[in-house]
Order: C-alpha cells, then structure tokens, then sequence
C-alpha cells in the first residue's frame, strides 16, 4: 500500500511511535484499531496477527462482503454488529467467538484459533 508509519497513524488517529511498536511487537493494538487496520491493509485479522499465511487478492476478503455472505446465516448478529459502529469492545468474549466463528464458515476458514479469542490478552 505504500504508507509511511506517520502516514497510517495519521489515518487511525495515533503517532508515528505507536505504529513502530506494534510493527516491533513491543504491544499489541486493540480489538477496533486490529479491525481498522485490517480494513485500510485489506487483510484479514488473522493475517494480520500472523495467524494466517494466506493473502487474499484485493476485495475478496472485505469485511463487507464477509457481513454480507453471513447476514444469510445470522442476520441478527450482523446487525448488531452493524449497529455499534464496528466497536468489538461492545460484545461479549461469547459474541466475538460467534462473529468470527460465522466469518470463518462463510470463508472456509479453520476455526482451530478461535479460542484465543477468550483467552487472557483477548487478542483478534
């Protein structure tokens, strides 16, 4: 994508310093900024955090389109996840395991690491 540090902290609203540290693994971004992020690279989470090797072409894994292909399965959870603005911080550990358990069935995805997500860091 070609973005300076200074660049992408600009976009998510923090420093250049900030974007060093989570690039340097010396912390971890929240929940919302991993999504953000995520968002603005057109990654997946999962790659994002290194838990996934796979990079998708560019569009084939929008959020959007993942809410879109799972609004057939749970629409409900879609939109409440709609409806809070894409604040991860506003569902449950039990919810969050949901959300990414139905993306993961919508890409064929394993699901093997979802229990990360409840464990202590609670990280995406």
């Amino acid at each position: 994508m070609g973005l300076s540090q200074t660049q992408l902290g600009e976009i998510l609203g923090t420093t250049q310093n900030t974007v060093w540290r989570w690039e340097n693994d010396r912390i971890t971004p929240d929940d919302d900024t991993k999504l953000k992020l995520a968002q603005i690279l057109n990654v997946s989470v999962a790659y994002l955090m290194g838990e996934n090797d796979s990079l998708t072409p560019k569009g084939e894994n929008s959020i959007d389109k993942m809410l879109s292909e799972l609004s057939q399965i749970d629409p409900d959870l879609v939109a409440r996840f709609r409806s809070t603005g894409e604040n991860w911080s506003r569902f449950s550990d039990e919810e969050k395991v949901a959300l990414i358990d139905g993306l993961n069935f919508v890409l064929g995805r394993s699901v093997s690491s979802r229990l990360k997500l409840i464990g202590k860091d609670k990280r995406i």
